[in-house]
């Protein structure tokens, strides 16, 4: 699996299924990620991005943004 595509579609399949405990998921996690930082490592915007994804976000504030 070498597009990005490719990559996204099979972690959102593990995803779908809850298979996220073994070695595959943990693989392409890091893949997704690694190929996320090179594309973004110097924008401010992405930083910011992954600290907030690790804080609980409220439906209602996402649903209010759209």
């Amino acid at each position: 699996m070498s597009s990005n595509q490719q990559l996204v579609d099979r972690l959102f399949d593990l995803t779908s299924r809850g298979d996220i405990d073994n070695a595959e998921f943990s693989h392409l996690d890091a893949l997704v990620y690694g190929r996320l930082e090179q594309t973004y490592a110097d924008d401010e915007a992405f930083e910011a991005a992954i600290e907030a994804a690790a804080k609980p976000v409220e439906l209602d504030m996402i649903t209010r943004a759209a």
